[in-house]
């Protein structure tokens, strides 16, 4: 899939200056994998800009989080949506840890999240492993399921969303290089924001050392996301404008 052209780069990096906390990193830096976004922030909410109320309990503040990133995903019409997905997909392909991964976890992507699936076509196709969250209702939660053949291998799971068969082999989360993780937002410390029901950070206790890199749009990149103890941080996260190192 084709890189965005530099009219459109131009255009998409104006839509995001009210959203990224971080400055953009320029051609030479994405090149590298652990570029660093070190611009300061003050503490004081910008035009724009979705910040937390603090002093409010870390429920309500989430609470209220989730439904300003939505309001903000609601407004994205469908052509936006479709050209930042490329644009993320793109953006992804440039960096090393995609290029020497040979295990990755992907996710199926819902309606508003960042559409990937063409980059599990593709990893497929190279001969990399390819594995998507399959949720056992048995246990409450995800198990990550090897696919091969994405016509035979994915069913319909329990949430409407693409999971893999449940004759598809069960991967240890450990073994992968990569995992790519969906979510509500991400800020510039890895913090991630869920749905709210905890699956995600769950499961993702047993990533050890492997890779754990957010997906979003530049709407979902947040300045500062409340954080409770068992929230999992991601080490990188990936948007239509930037590929960023978190928590320096």
């Amino acid at each position: 899939m084709g890189s965005a052209s530099p009219k459109n780069e131009r255009s998409s990096r104006r839509r995001s200056r009210l959203s990224i906390p971080c400055g953009l990193l320029n051609a030479t830096q994405l090149k590298e994998p652990h570029a660093l976004c070190t611009h300061k922030l003050s503490n004081k909410s910008r035009q724009g800009r979705l910040v937390p109320a603090m002093s409010t309990p870390v429920h309500s503040a989430k609470a209220s989080l989730r439904q300003q990133v939505r309001t903000r995903l609601n407004a994205l019409s469908s052509q936006p949506r479709a050209t930042a997905s490329r644009e993320i997909c793109s953006r992804l392909r440039q960096q090393a840890i995609w290029q020497t991964a040979g295990s990755i976890l992907f996710f199926a992507p819902m309606a508003d999240e960042p559409d990937i699936w063409p980059l599990v076509e593709e990893s497929l196709a190279s001969g990399k492993t390819a594995a998507l969250p399959r949720f056992s209702a048995e246990r409450s939660a995800y198990a990550a399921g090897q696919v091969r053949d994405l016509e035979q291998d994915i069913r319909i799971g329990r949430f409407q969303v693409r999971e893999p068969a449940v004759t598809c082999p069960e991967v240890a989360l450990s073994q992968f290089d990569l995992i790519l993780v969906p979510g509500v937002a991400f800020d510039r410390q890895g913090r991630r924001l869920g749905r709210g029901k905890g699956y995600y950070d769950r499961w993702l206790r047993d990533a050890q050392g492997t890779l754990l890199c957010g997906v979003a749009f530049d709407e979902q990149w947040l300045d500062e996301i409340p954080a409770e103890a068992h929230d999992i941080t991601m080490q990188r996260v990936v948007t239509p404008t930037g590929f960023f190192r978190c928590g320096s």
